[in-house]
């Protein structure tokens, strides 16, 4: 195409100028347009003279420019149907950009959209305003699909004239650039993270004391005299650019901040905005590395950095906050296995060592361990990512190992997955793909089999959950666990994911105990008939003892979950160290004769004897190490053992109190203890795959624990660990006290061992708590409301089909909310959905605002029992219990997140609402930039308030144009109409912001969770969806 002709304006050509055009005038140009347009235009899809047509043309209402063809008109253009001939469908989101061509006069209007560019060029200057004006409005405007509605929120900061105060104070080392000009302490034993590219600068491991503030910068003090380092501006960020950092790259406990340009250029936001003050000037920044020593301080950081960053939500512009969604886009890719035969062999002449690499924005989040010397590698490890924005690629690599230490490994293959290649259902199974070559990317050079699990959910604000979450806090589980057992096959949730929605759901809520009482009685009472039977009969329970929480359940799935993620660091400390002997040895423990290939009879003796010394070594290492820190196991999972066995006993009230003991401490190590030793490599324990030999150690090793779990000696099935049995003769005792200790049954009078993070004070987070509300709580990093979320659209579903009520549209499951992300399936049964109608909050009382006359009942049921018209489906005689009111509840929320979603989807356009438009006119007066090149931007996202390279508009001390005083030739020195609409507030100009979210407030009154109160807020119906 052919380079537009641009200049810039200069100084003198602005001095000698009288102004034709301000803030006033372009006002009632809103106003009277409402971006409309309609006049005389040339207009060509090039600058080519010959290409140029000229033609009536209008602006609708709807945003679509098309010409109004007359008898003039219709030889030039080629046709006399004007619904053949639009020329631009949609304005929304169009790009304008000044063109100055000499020969007219005024400057050419250029319009890119996605699909198409023009050129629009009028000779009468009020004809070129008022286009301008009109094409301003539309651009400002998000076109169809629902993540074209991403804005990102900066959150409430303290007052800029009040001190900042210190918020979180912690110990850390930091990689990052080293100030120039002055020495700080250097870890030169810490490698560089070779995940990072290269910086421009030099950069290190250092110490520092970490104190952020306030107003959302961090401090990085010198440690030795609290000198600062430098300062890092928090506010500048994303939620998406401050990481937890993936166990296979570094260890645990590693954070990441820094811009992510690829991810900043996806969605338009400045690059231009400094991270680090008071600092050196580094032109490219990886990113910075925050390490802590203890994983409660990650979890700590990570909330605080973000609760300062910006935040990704949809919405439709100048909606309510509680009429926002926020995304979960969470995925789970299992690198499987490859076949590489295609690839050149390595450079030391054998088969290559391969390893992939996952990255997304241009940065690495995942790595795989190196499998050496073979063409075929097989790795079956799953990396979690769990985004808040769509992910426009996820670039797998295959990467080689270099002979020479001293270079970069070689990058031989690639695979990109899109994200509609993630919520592909099809890959939920085992899939093979190819793999393009690194150079070229048109040859294959392999396959690699991955595995994608995915979960696209749409979250309201907390604002929304508050009579929810009052019904769960007050549901009987018992209840809930009846509402499971009558979920149907082909249900939303999922087997697995039952055990963890609800744990995670019951333990924010203090009431885990509750949760795992009813579980124990669930299980129990499947198989108490039977054991009463036997025992009236005077027949024993064996075959039931031995078989009790041996399979897979609610109840034990949600125990292993909660051991595991309760337990994890005092498994790391106390039988970690143990365990990475065990590996790191490489010692052959093999009793079984059959496996030794050994053909003399008597060097497979002492074999088999030499094997069983050593089997029998680490055994006891193993067992001591858990005997020993009995009285470091963390406290709720003893509370959950206790509460299993006073069931149990009370249950087997006259059986051997050994059999009892057997079913606890089974349930200990079965769920706690042996899966940790029998797969270290999935729990972070150790970084690479075990070998074939520690795989056969440390599963005789689980086989021997298990047995002593459950006092049972080795027979007839495993004759080869009958060597085993004296070891559990000898530790028999040991067993039964240390199974006493843990469920509490007596006290526990051993020292503690180990220095766990559960005996550090945490401190209290002090940022905004509405803020913190939307992020994952503490411990354990949950998010409360995707949870809820979960449960809710669950129940709703539930109580839509046994209702068999049609009135709320459900657009997909719970575990595929969406599958195609450029065209979300939604109905669209409702021509119109107001953003921001506030006129149910009359009736409810937890700010649910969007609803439709079709869910009317569900909340006149709250506060008109007795309207004759109004026939509730959800019924009841008496007051309405908790597990009504969770299905209330969850059929209102479900249909706020459809009406939300069918209004996101669409185009958006301003309402009818004349008020509103008139407040649009002024956030686009004061939000309207320009470019050195004349490009004209709004910044909806208020982000280029230091942009550099951009100047307002509209000048914020006068209000005049200064770009259209240049371009555009003075026919008049007088701006009309400039006294019709003031943009001043008392102050002299643009000073204040003529910002929608903090002007023309009213007062109303609001009810909320059964509090009523007088709150502000602003007018919120600015933008509509039309069919």
């Amino acid at each position: 195409m052919e380079s537009d002709r641009l200049s810039s304006p200069t100084a003198s050509t602005l001095s000698s100028l009288s102004h034709s055009f301000d803030v006033s005038k372009f006002l009632m140009k809103m106003r009277e347009l409402k971006g409309t347009f309609s006049g005389r235009v040339k207009w060509s899809d090039s600058l080519e003279p010959a290409n140029w047509k000229s033609c009536h043309l209008e602006i609708t209402e709807e945003g679509s420019l098309r010409p109004i063809l007359r008898s003039t008109d219709s030889t030039e253009l080629g046709s006399s149907d004007t619904s053949n001939n639009v020329i631009i469908n949609h304005l929304q989101d169009c790009k304008l950009k000044l063109v100055e061509e000499p020969s007219i006069g005024l400057p050419v209007i250029k319009v890119a959209t996605e699909t198409s560019t023009d050129y629009f060029c009028v000779s009468d200057k009020a004809k070129f305003e008022s286009l301008l004006c009109s094409l301003i409005w539309w651009s400002a405007l998000r076109p169809k699909g629902i993540f074209n509605k991403i804005s990102f929120e900066s959150p409430p900061l303290r007052n800029n004239d009040e001190e900042p105060t210190n918020l979180l104070v912690s110990q850390l080392i930091i990689f990052g650039p080293l100030p120039p000009k002055r020495r700080i302490p250097v870890f030169k034993q810490l490698t560089r993270p070779n995940f990072l590219e290269k910086s421009s600068s030099d950069e290190g491991w250092f110490p520092a004391m970490g104190v952020l503030k306030s107003n959302g910068t961090l401090d990085l003090l010198l440690q030795s005299d609290g000198s600062l380092i430098y300062t890092l501006d928090i506010t500048i960020l994303t939620r998406s650019e401050i990481r937890l950092l993936d166990t296979s790259l570094q260890n645990d406990n590693y954070l990441f901040i820094g811009k992510l340009p690829v991810l900043r250029q996806e969605f338009n936001l400045p690059c231009e905005r400094k991270l680090i003050l008071n600092g050196p000037l580094i032109k490219h920044l990886p990113g910075i590395i925050l390490k802590f020593s203890l994983p409660i301080d990650v979890e700590d950081w990570l909330v605080s950095l973000k609760s300062f960053a910006l935040a990704e939500s949809l919405s439709l512009t100048g909606a309510h906050n509680s009429n926002k969604l926020r995304v979960s886009n969470r995925f789970r890719i299992s690198i499987v296995e490859g076949d590489f035969k295609g690839i050149r062999k390595s450079l030391i002449g054998g088969p290559p060592s391969l390893y992939v690499e996952l990255s997304m924005w241009g940065h690495t989040w995942g790595r795989t361990a190196m499998v050496r010397d073979t063409e075929t590698p097989f790795w079956r490890e799953e990396f979690s990512f769990n985004e808040n924005v769509k992910v426009s690629n996820v670039r797998i690599t295959l990467k080689q190992r270099n002979a020479n230490p001293n270079k970069e490994d070689e990058t031989v293959g690639f695979l990109n997955i899109t994200q509609e290649l993630i919520n592909d259902t099809s890959l939920n199974k085992e899939t093979r793909l190819p793999v393009m070559d690194a150079k070229t990317g048109r040859f294959k050079i392999g396959t690699i089999c991955i595995r994608i699990i995915s979960s696209l959910k749409f979250i309201l604000p907390a604002s929304n959950f508050g009579k929810f979450e009052s019904a769960l806090t007050q549901v009987c589980p018992g209840q809930v666990l009846s509402f499971i057992n009558d979920l149907p096959l082909g249900a939303d949730m999922k087997f697995e994911d039952i055990s963890s929605v609800f744990l995670d759901v019951f333990q924010i809520l203090g009431r885990e105990d509750d949760w795992f009482s009813a579980l124990i009685d669930k299980e129990l009472a499947d198989v108490d008939g039977s054991i009463a039977r036997n025992t009236k009969n005077n027949k024993s329970s064996t075959h039931i003892y031995g078989t009790l929480f041996r399979g897979n359940s609610i109840l034990t799935r949600s125990m292993e979950s909660f051991f595991i993620r309760v337990g994890k660091e005092y498994l790391d400390k106390s039988i970690g160290p143990p365990l990475r002997q065990i590996i790191g040895s490489g010692e052959d423990c093999e009793v079984d004769p059959n496996r030794i290939r050994e053909d003399d009879p008597e060097k497979k003796k002492l074999i088999l004897e030499a094997n069983h010394v050593k089997l029998l070594y680490w055994v006891e290492k193993i067992w001591s190490a858990i005997y020993n820190t009995s009285n470091d196991i963390p406290m709720p999972i003893k509370n959950q053992m206790r509460t299993l066995r006073k069931k149990l006993e009370l249950m087997c009230i006259e059986d051997d109190v050994t059999r009892i003991l057997n079913c606890v401490s089974g349930m200990l190590f079965l769920r706690f203890f042996c899966p940790v030793i029998l797969n270290p490599k999935l729990f972070n324990f150790v970084r690479s795959h075990l070998n074939e030999r520690s795989r056969r150690t440390v599963t005789l090793i689980s086989k021997v624990l298990l047995n002593l779990s459950n006092l049972t000696v080795f027979a007839n099935k495993e004759p080869y660990m009958a060597g085993m049995n004296c070891f559990i003769e000898d530790h028999r005792e040991e067993m039964l006290d240390y199974t006493d200790k843990v469920t509490q049954k007596k006290l526990d009078f051993s020292s503690k061992k180990l220095k766990l993070a559960s005996s550090v004070a945490r401190p209290k987070l002090l940022m905004d708590a509405n803020v913190l509300a939307e992020l994952p709580t503490n411990p354990y990093l949950i998010d409360s409301y995707l949870r809820e979320t979960q449960i809710f659209v669950a129940f709703a579903n539930y109580t839509i089909n046994k209702e068999g009520n049609k009135g709320v549209p459900i657009s997909g499951s719970l575990d595929h909310i969406s599958k195609n992300i450029t065209n979300i399936e939604i109905s669209l049964e409702e021509k119109r959905a107001e953003i921001g109608d506030l006129e149910f909050e009359k009736i409810t009382t937890n700010n649910v605002e969007v609803f439709g006359n079709d869910l009317l009942k569900y909340l006149e049921q709250d506060s008109d029992q007795g309207n004759e018209n109004t026939t509730p489906v959800l019924q009841s005689d008496g007051p309405v219990d908790a597990i009504e009111q969770l299905e209330r509840e969850s059929i209102l929320l479900l249909h706020k997140v459809e009406r939300l979603k069918r209004a996101l989807v669409d185009y958006e356009h301003p309402t009818e609402n004349m008020e509103e438009k008139i407040k649009y006119g002024q956030f686009l007066a004061d939000n309207t930039y320009y470019t050195k090149t004349m490009d004209i931007v709004v910044d909806t996202q208020r982000q280029f308030g230091e942009d550099e390279a951009l100047s307002k508009l509209f000048s914020s001390n006068d209000g005049y144009s200064h770009l259209l005083d240049t371009v555009v030739p003075r026919l008049s020195t007088q701006s009309s109409g400039s006294t019709n609409i003031s943009f001043s507030d008392g102050s002299g100009g643009l000073g204040r912001k003529l910002s929608f979210f903090r002007s023309n407030k009213t007062t109303r009154v609001a009810i909320r969770d059964g509090e009523e109160r007088e709150t502000k807020t602003s007018f919120t119906k600015w933008f509509k969806r039309v069919k």
